[in-house]
């Protein structure tokens, strides 16, 4: 097992960590631009989005690239090899590290996801009340 190999994942879960909290940052300050139809926020909030999430992918792909390189170490099939196998049969110091942040993940992941699924429902919300005052003023 390579050690330098262990520290290189956490520091790439730490910082995919570390995105993920920014990420959300943009969700939350995006709903009230929404709400206040600020389109330059709005812009500014898909652009940031992009970011991160194009920086996301790349420490990711980092990630299971290091996950792949550690599995050699313990006989196991790369193709079958991800973070929660591999945090079962590394060091329980570093295991319990790395589950502790992979479960940090996950609720990131689950808030990003409720965060992104409140912003579209406020978009379409905005979209049909536009409808509305479009079929009224039309006629």
């Amino acid at each position: 097992m390579s050690e330098s190999l262990i520290s290189e994942l956490i520091q790439v879960v730490n910082e995919e960590i570390r995105l993920f909290h920014a990420l959300l940052d943009v969700l939350r300050n995006e709903q009230p631009a929404i709400v206040n139809d600020d389109l330059e926020a709005i812009k500014q909030a898909s652009e940031a989005k992009k970011h991160y999430a194009e920086e996301a992918a790349k420490i990711e792909y980092r990630r299971q690239e290091l996950v792949v390189e550690l599995s050699s170490g313990f006989n196991m099939d790369p193709k079958q090899i991800d973070l929660s196998r591999l945090i079962d049969v590394i060091d329980q110091q570093h295991g319990s590290q790395l589950e502790a942040m992979r479960e940090t993940l996950m609720d990131l992941n689950k808030k990003i996801r409720d965060a992104n699924d409140n912003n579209s429902f406020l978009i379409r919300q905005s979209m049909r009340y536009t409808d509305r005052c479009l079929d009224i003023l039309t006629g």
